[in-house]
């Protein structure tokens, strides 16, 4: 993400504008080439949608026919110019649509989805996609026949509700709230999409524990460990569907942008393929976006006030929280890759969101449709 993108969504006071408008998705020419995209693309790439000024949730849907498994006729990306892109331009295959998606079989946590079948290799982005598209379907024929609600969809809406609940609760809660948002990159060269993941993945828990560190536990620690909370998302969205990292903070008091630039050294130091150099990683990067400190306002959503659009903006990058056939390319790309990874791309500190009673029921979750 560049600099002046973070400054567009934090950097500015929220005008309210609001206007239906219908746009054409713009598609560079490598993208054309590559994908061998079809000549009508205005008819077929076209998204209706809200425009408010800083507005950071989902765009609208995608008009796809049911049940279908076409990538081509989907757009590049539901966003525009909100998410990290790759540092590293001269990749021109940035999708790498037929190369594996990562350099050995052992980071393949699903085989039976993700391996080929004859080579017993990775399978290539392409043919991931449509094993997650085949899976995301089949989950919901299950769902209508059978009742199975804990889909990948339902664990996505459980992690995006809990997610707003948190930023609803401490921003009403802290005395003196302020926000932080910390987005650390990688670059990605020519290695596959879940290679990369798995090196994000390896640097999270040092870098948390750096956090901590400086927010709790250090001699000059501006805070107790009742008064931050935290949650991240490794996210991939964007034209390019690189993973990066997100880790959205909440602070009761003021605290300087300055004592999170340990936390973003470590990242580099942990993560193999986050550029030594700062690369991406720097303040005039727009790594770390502070709001809320002194007389700054943290901006809120117009339509929902009680929220900030910090956490929103987050949120929205969950892996598969739209419908399937809504998903546009980079979703499917992300998608996918955690799905053969496996892993969790949601992790918060352990703040109680809802007590036993409160906790909202499987049903409730279904019908979740982000905002």
């Amino acid at each position: 993400m560049s600099a002046n993108s973070i400054l567009d969504i934090f950097g500015s006071k929220t005008k309210s504008i609001t206007n239906k408008y219908s746009e054409r998705i713009k598609d560079s020419s490598k993208v054309n080439t590559l994908l061998g995209c079809l000549e009508d693309r205005e008819s077929l790439f076209r998204k209706d949608r809200t425009l408010k000024a800083d507005y950071v949730g989902p765009s609208a849907k995608l008009a796809v026919h049911q049940n279908s498994n076409s990538f081509e006729q989907r757009p590049t990306t539901q966003a525009d110019g909100c998410n990290p892109e790759p540092l590293d331009d001269s990749v021109e295959d940035h999708y790498r649509l037929y190369e594996p998606i990562a350099d050995s079989a052992e980071r393949v946590s699903k085989p039976r989805r993700y391996l080929d079948e004859e080579t017993q290799g990775p399978k290539s982005a392409r043919e991931a996609v449509k094993s997650y598209v085949e899976a995301r379907h089949g989950e919901n024929v299950s769902a209508e026949k059978n009742g199975f609600k804990k889909t990948r969809n339902w664990r996505a809406n459980r992690q995006y509700r809990i997610g707003k609940e948190m930023d609803r609760q401490l921003l009403r809660n802290y005395d003196n709230p302020t926000t932080v948002l910390l987005s650390l990159r990688v670059s990605p060269g020519d290695r596959g999409r879940l290679t990369l993941l798995s090196g994000l993945h390896d640097a999270i828990n040092p870098t948390f524990e750096q956090l901590r560190y400086r927010l709790q536990r250090s001699a000059d620690a501006p805070l107790t460990a009742s008064e931050w909370e935290y949650f991240a998302v490794l996210a991939g969205t964007e034209k390019r569907a690189t993973p990066h990292l997100h880790i959205y903070v909440y602070c009761d008091g003021d605290v300087s942008r300055k004592r999170f630039s340990p936390v973003v050294e470590k990242f580099v130091g942990e993560c193999p393929y986050a550029p030594d150099d700062m690369r991406g990683n720097s303040p005039k990067d727009g790594t770390i976006s502070v709001r809320g400190n002194e007389d700054d306002m943290i901006p809120r959503m117009s339509d929902t006030p009680a929220e900030s659009q910090g956490a929103t903006y987050v949120l929205t990058q969950l892996p598969h929280l739209p419908p399937v056939d809504e998903m546009a390319q980079d979703e499917l790309l992300h998608s996918s890759t955690v799905d053969a990874w496996n892993g969790n791309a949601f992790r918060r500190s352990s703040y109680t969101v809802w007590d036993d009673d409160d906790k909202p029921s499987l049903d409730e979750i279904s019908d979740i449709r982000p905002t």
